[in-house]
């Protein structure tokens, strides 16, 4: 009874959502270390974590890469394993080197739109009609 309540918790901790993402993100963990030698995939070392990393650059964002790690690390626990590389200072070293290399995305200036500021800009747009020649039903 017991035991089966205390599975369920740990087995369901993450939400639908999540779980599609880590389960997406240890898959390409595991393709990785599959294509790259065989190696085997848990328990991850530093080296192993670094070099997918830097795989993955390539192909994600890089505030996407903590995420991943963090579906890698849920992956390991679940297998029983523990997480060595809370800290790790090569994996330090390589999540820097990416945002020096890759960067990060710079956030843009959010405005809301107001009704007078659409009546204002919409007429700037190419080919955009006369409001005055428009239908009531068409305006609205």
């Amino acid at each position: 009874m017991l035991a089966g309540m205390v599975n369920e918790g740990l087995t369901a901790h993450n939400v639908d959502g999540t779980a599609a993402s880590y389960a997406s993100a240890v898959r390409n963990y595991e393709t990785f270390c599959a294509a790259y030698g065989g190696l085997r995939p848990f328990p991850v070392d530093s080296i192993q974590m670094c070099a997918w990393m830097r795989v993955l650059a390539s192909s994600i964002a890089t505030q996407s890469m903590g995420e991943y790690m963090a579906a890698v690390r849920d992956a390991q626990g679940t297998l029983g394993l523990l997480w060595s590389l809370d800290g790790d200072e090569y994996v330090r070293r390589m999540r820097r080197f990416l945002k020096r290399k890759f960067g990060t995305a710079t956030k843009s200036l959010k405005t809301p739109i107001s009704l007078r500021v659409l009546h204002r800009i919409l007429p700037l747009l190419p080919g955009w009609p006369r409001l005055s020649a428009m239908s009531h039903d068409d305006r609205a």
